[in-house]
């Protein structure tokens, strides 16, 4: 503080949150050289607010989504980053809509994940009690396609050709396999085949 100044300091902890850390700030000030009021005006904690919003690929909102906001510094010394907690607690306001409530200042990466859909990210930066830019999540979803081919007696057909038009979708390994299928695959000794397509946009 510089001569004549004086500090104004303002701390906020938020019972329960997630990081226990309180919110800071300072305002430095000269006093009136005479008898009155000093106006500070709005002074305004470092509190954060991260508005997101997740769809499916028909674009109807996807309800308990489970989102993690990670701080990327920490994510840096992280062993495993699947096992990292939040930094801020997310708070579901229903339609698809969440929030991210009392985050500190600073760069984060933001998890959206649930059963049955791919996995989706996005990072964003945050400072100043700023309200950010909402985020916007489409999440792809998983579908597995079984099937039998058989011939007129009703017997499985063995080695039958099947092949997908993926254009927009993505065959993938079925579970416990390390590879997606060849194209065209074929049915095994039963007529059967199974197969695993990741849906990236709606019908």
């Amino acid at each position: 503080i510089g001569s004549g100044e004086d500090a104004l300091k303002l701390s906020y902890r938020v019972a329960g949150h997630a990081n226990g850390a309180a919110f800071e700030t300072e305002k430095t000030f000269i006093p009136l050289n005479q008898p009155g009021e000093q106006d500070f005006g709005e002074l305004r904690l470092p509190i954060n607010f991260i508005p997101l919003h997740v769809q499916d690929v028909a674009g109807k909102p996807i309800e308990d989504a489970q989102i993690r906001i990670l701080s990327t510094e920490a994510l840096e010394s992280a062993e495993n980053a699947a096992e990292e907690e939040s930094a801020a607690e997310v708070a579901h306001l229903g339609e698809g809509a969440y929030e991210g409530q009392y985050v500190h200042d600073g760069a984060y990466r933001v998890v959206v994940e649930k059963a049955g859909y791919k996995t989706q990210e996005s990072s964003v930066e945050i400072a100043s009690g700023d309200v950010a830019e909402s985020l916007q999540f489409t999440l792809p979803h998983y579908v597995t396609v079984r099937g039998v081919v058989t011939d007129g007696t009703g017997n499985g057909v063995i080695n039958a050709a099947i092949e997908f038009d993926t254009q927009q979708n993505q065959i993938l390994p079925l579970a416990g396999a390390q590879d997606a299928p060849p194209a065209p695959m074929s049915t095994d000794i039963r007529g059967q085949f199974a197969v695993n397509i990741l849906v990236n946009k709606a019908g």
